[in-house]
């Protein structure tokens, strides 16, 4: 049998332990709880889940929390994630929409690499200065990009070349400071 949505939101959950979870949910909702550690092979069990939401619930680090996951949206707003390099993704498949809104991110041009998939984006309130010209160069299928409410820099005049698909970018509320002229 296949759970379609199974919601543990708001549970004061502080542990989960290793393969708790079966490869039959769809949509999963462990939001609000208080995981400050989650063993790295606690999703091993999913071929594929639709939506994962791990909202608020103290997450440090991308790479070190999901290992070989079929993943169509991951939700990780109002963590603790503050770096994403060429690893953060490594192990994460098929990610068509990622919200990071309200972490504290610093991005390298490599951030992304890994998303081929991902169509969807949201960078709001995440305190970004810098965005590299190859920020999102790996991200072809990009459709939105959300990057309200930051506090850029500089904004490379190149970092949207090649994103043919992008078809909305928000900067609401975003402090541009330079536009840099490629040189």
């Amino acid at each position: 049998d296949t759970v379609e949505n199974l919601d543990l939101s708001n549970s004061t959950i502080t542990y989960i332990p290793q393969f708790f979870f079966t490869n039959n949910i769809n949509n999963l909702n462990i939001s609000n709880n208080n995981l400050n550690w989650l063993n790295h092979s606690l999703f091993s069990n999913f071929s594929f889940i639709h939506t994962l939401d791990l909202s608020n619930s103290n997450i440090q680090a991308i790479d070190t929390v999901i290992s070989n996951l079929g993943c169509h949206a991951l939700i990780l707003t109002k963590n603790k994630i503050t770096e994403l390099n060429e690893n953060s993704f490594k192990r994460i498949r098929s990610v068509v929409s990622l919200d990071l809104s309200f972490n504290i991110l610093n991005l390298d041009g490599k951030s992304f690499q890994n998303c081929k998939n991902l169509e969807r984006l949201i960078l709001a309130h995440c305190n970004i200065s810098h965005l590299k010209s190859e920020t999102f160069k790996y991200t072809q299928k990009f459709v939105f990009l959300d990057l309200h409410n930051n506090v850029l820099k500089s904004l490379p005049t190149d970092i949207f070349s090649g994103l043919f698909k992008l078809n909305t970018i928000i900067f609401y509320i975003t402090i541009i400071n330079k536009i840099n002229q490629i040189k």
